[in-house]
């Protein structure tokens, strides 16, 4: 917690969350948050921080919306609306990464395991995969200058040569050579 206040510095990052607001995304998604990341929306910042400075918030939450989702409590109401997306309502989306591509969350664990969400695989079926993180390890990584963004270099021609239409594995930050 200490090391995400302090790479936050003195930049302008949004106020913390209410804890009623934690409540009501906990309540929208079924689940209450791994508490790694209910305590930092209310005592570091609602969102705007980790990757890219990118982490999604909950209600009150003034992120730059890129009209994937507003935010994580707005994202379960809808999926809890959404045939598909109704049983999945305890993945929230956590950080968006451009081409509908983001990193989402696991709220049945505490550990907060993460999960990747890209739809521009071969289906709907394989778009959402385990990472083989959680967020604690992703949020220590993540004050690395260094850190593995999904569009690492090589991304669209690793995935290209994955073959078939399966879920992907992935190591590291990386798309893995073999499949599970």
């Amino acid at each position: 917690m200490t090391a995400l206040r302090a790479s936050v510095g003195q930049r302008d990052f949004a106020p913390p969350a209410t804890h009623e607001a934690v409540a009501e995304a906990e309540e929208a998604c079924g689940y209450s948050l791994p508490p790694l990341l209910a305590r930092l929306l209310t005592q570091v910042a609602n969102g705007d921080f980790g990757p890219r400075s990118g982490v999604a918030g909950v209600r009150g939450h003034e992120w730059r919306s890129t009209g994937f989702f507003e935010d994580m409590t707005e994202w379960a109401q809808a999926a809890a609306d959404d045939p598909e997306w109704g049983r999945r309502r305890w993945c929230l989306p956590l950080v968006q990464w451009g081409c509908a591509i983001a990193t989402m969350i696991d709220c049945r664990d505490p550990a907060g395991p993460l999960w990747g969400w890209d739809p521009n695989l071969c289906c709907l079926d394989h778009a959402l995969f385990p990472l083989d993180q959680c967020l604690a390890q992703m949020l220590e990584e993540s004050l690395d200058a260094d850190y593995p963004e999904p569009f690492y270099a090589g991304y669209f021609a690793d995935l290209r040569n994955t073959g078939g239409c399966e879920p992907l594995v992935w190591k590291n930050g990386r798309i893995a050579a073999g499949r599970e």
